[in-house]
């Protein structure tokens, strides 16, 4: 199982969770906004 991090979107401003830790100098997207922002539908 992977281990996840909760993180706040950049994008959207929503709570995520991140199968990464978070950097405070590296923008967070969720899932939604990801896939709208690089064209996946």
């Amino acid at each position: 199982m992977v281990k996840t991090h909760a993180a706040i979107c950049s994008e959207c401003g929503e709570w995520c969770d991140v199968p990464f830790k978070p950097k405070s100098n590296k923008e967070i997207l969720c899932k939604d906004c990801y896939k709208e922002l690089n064209g996946y539908y």
